[in-house]
């Protein structure tokens, strides 16, 4: 799973917040390429019990931290690559206390850059994915899909993102 952070600020689109990661008197910088995405991820253990500090002295802003399944694209995907980054957004999700009610529960992947895909099914079977916003979906829990093991698609999807 990655996380993205972006600063957005009326005067300097560049600022950017110091962030840490935080664990007891431990504090480890969080380190942003140029897009805004994360270096340094943090680890099970950071989750569990750390906290990300944020400290910003931008008179307008805000940060905007979303998370994208890591999922390496290829024509045919494993269903237990998109299970693990489904179960890891959970897992995190679960570990935010009372903020977590405010974070949508995410239940699938969306394939972008291909504009069909198919589950192939435990039998054999082949069964064409959905389409929403014109991008294959991907949900474990679908019926006629929970017994898919690979998804198969005619080219290489250009990237994935979590669905509802």
């Amino acid at each position: 799973m990655d996380l993205h952070s972006n600063i957005l600020s009326g005067r300097d689109s560049r600022a950017r917040p110091r962030m840490d990661y935080v664990q007891a008197t431990t504090r480890t910088p969080i380190e942003l390429n140029s897009q805004g995405q994360v270096l340094n991820l943090p680890d099970v253990n950071m989750f569990k019990n750390g906290v990300i500090e944020i400290q910003a002295s931008l008179n307008q802003g805000s940060v905007k931290l979303s998370l994208k399944p890591t999922i390496a694209l290829a024509k045919s995907i494993p269903v237990q690559a998109v299970n693990n980054s489904l179960t890891d957004y959970a897992a995190a999700v679960s570990r935010m206390g009372p903020a977590s009610f405010m974070i949508p529960k995410l239940k699938g992947v969306s394939f972008e850059g291909v504009s069909t895909g198919r589950a192939i099914l435990a039998d054999g079977r082949k069964v064409s994915l959905p389409l929403e916003a014109k991008k294959p979906v991907f949900r474990p829990a679908h019926p006629n899909l929970k017994s898919a093991t690979h998804l198969e698609f005619d080219v290489v999807p250009t990237d994935v993102g979590f669905t509802r």
